[in-house]
């Protein structure tokens, strides 16, 4: 699975970035055989001026069922970045539920 970061308007440490990158791979880790690869923006769309502005937007490729974006915003990129992983972990769940009950 092929992780990439895109940063706009938003710096985080690297550490910080480690921790993003480990936070997707833990929630995507049971579905990582089916993953081609998950691309995480992240911007601030006001800039300096603060409020609830930070975007976190999750795509998510798949090998064999297309793919799922979500995207969060909130005060805290981080924070809205943890709220966009969970949603697409859940949708993907979800969508491979269906994929199954309609197999059957």
């Amino acid at each position: 699975m092929r992780i990439d970061i895109k940063q706009r308007g938003v710096e985080l440490t690297s550490e910080q970035l480690a921790s993003v990158t480990q936070r997707i791979r833990l929630a995507l880790q049971r579905f990582a055989h089916d993953v081609a690869s998950v691309t995480v923006t992240l911007l601030d769309i006001n800039g300096p001026r603060g409020g609830r502005d930070k975007v976190a937007r999750v795509r998510l490729r798949t090998r064999q069922r297309g793919a799922v974006q979500i995207e969060e915003t909130d005060s805290e990129v981080l924070r809205a970045l943890t709220y966009a992983i969970d949603r697409v972990r859940r949708s993907f769940v979800r969508d491979l539920g269906r994929q199954r009950a309609n197999a059957v």
